[in-house]
């Protein structure tokens, strides 16, 4: 599915379908987003994964999130809180799908281990 095309679905389909996209699709997606809103991807990766992972917050990891995301759509372009939500939604799932195959890599056995 195209990025454009996806952007045409309805709230709850669109949620949906980023949900269900695997790590490359929902990255792709995410890079041509932020190609149409006229900010840098590793701006906006930085934004989220910084508000994601590192921030002091007691918000949950969503709202932080995506409060951080309003602040540069915000800043960066004439956009507002519905692009601001589609793009932290991608973002947050990119990151999530990221970290899920780094945890899998690191509690794999290495082939070489001696039992």
């Amino acid at each position: 599915m195209k990025t454009r095309d996806l952007l045409k679905l309805p709230d709850l389909k669109l949620a949906q379908a980023i949900s269900t996209m695997k790590g490359k699709e929902c990255e792709k997606h995410a890079r041509n987003y932020t190609k149409i809103l006229g900010i840098e991807f590793e701006k906006a990766i930085m934004h989220a994964t910084h508000a994601a992972m590192f921030s002091q917050s007691d918000e949950p990891v969503k709202l932080r999130t995506y409060k951080a995301i309003v602040d540069l759509v915000a800043s960066d372009t004439e956009y507002g809180e519905r692009e601001a939500t589609i793009l932290t939604a991608l973002l947050l799932a990119h990151i999530s799908k990221r970290m899920d195959r780094v945890q899998s890599l690191v509690t794999q056995t290495p082939p070489f281990a001696m039992s």
